[in-house]
């Protein structure tokens, strides 16, 4: 028995992002009716000063941030994007092909 554990079994100091939960806890966190957050952000070049990931780490912590204050727990963010300079190098593009 966990003693950090309150009377639903869900820890006092509950942990927020549903990645890091079992299964068992997500699925009572989300028969709570708590809120759940969903991040998206691009994933694309920015030039050498900023990561590709510079829009999915903002989203992922305003989830974060968002999730705190309402009692919700986030989900992971999506990556997303369309490189919007190809030709840089700074963005894989991946194409379905029929064959």
């Amino acid at each position: 028995m966990d003693p950090y554990a309150a009377e639903d079994g869900i820890s006092q100091t509950r942990e927020r992002t549903a990645s890091r939960l079992a299964w068992s806890a997500f699925k009572r966190q989300c028969t709570s009716r708590d809120p759940v957050v969903f991040g998206i952000g691009a994933f694309e070049q920015h030039g050498e000063h900023l990561p590709m990931g510079t829009d999915f780490i903002i989203a992922d912590a305003l989830a974060r941030a968002l999730a705190i204050p309402i009692g919700g727990i986030t989900l992971p963010t999506l990556p997303y994007g369309a490189p919007s300079r190809p030709r840089s190098g700074g963005a894989v593009t991946c194409s379905a092909r029929r064959t």
